[in-house]
């Protein structure tokens, strides 16, 4: 029966280390899948930021208050960020937004420079869009 036992105990640790190799192998692969796509994510995240940053400096510089393309562009915005673009939509409400506010130059003051650079767009959208 001692020749047996240990040749269960081999056979099972050969079975244990072999499952071990599989499951480190699995791991990697799918740990490296989930950084592909979330670099994947984040390059279309900020391919539509900058496009809709663009539009909104374009629209800015021409002047242009044309609420369909406000629009167009609060569409392109729901589907940067995920939000459903069938959802009711007030521009009343929307328009409730006041960006001039004290609190939020004492806010702006203390953003870091990238949420600085995200706010400035707002602000024109807001202005030309909205008011």
């Amino acid at each position: 029966m001692g020749i047996e036992a240990t040749t269960n105990s081999e056979s099972t640790k050969a079975a244990l280390e072999s499952l071990d190799s599989q499951l480190k192998r699995a791991y990697t692969i799918i740990r490296d899948q989930i950084i592909k796509n979330l670099r994947s994510i984040e390059l279309r995240s900020a391919a539509a930021t900058e496009s809709i940053v663009s539009e909104i400096e374009k629209s800015t510089a021409q002047n242009d208050r044309n609420q369909a393309h406000a629009i167009q562009l609060v569409k392109k915005i729901a589907d940067a960020t995920g939000t459903c673009t069938n959802a009711s939509f007030s521009w009343n409400e929307l328009k409730l937004i006041d960006l001039d506010d004290v609190g939020e130059e004492i806010q702006e003051e203390t953003m870091s420079p990238r949420k600085r650079s995200r706010a400035s767009p707002l602000k024109s959208f807001h202005y030309f869009f909205l008011n």
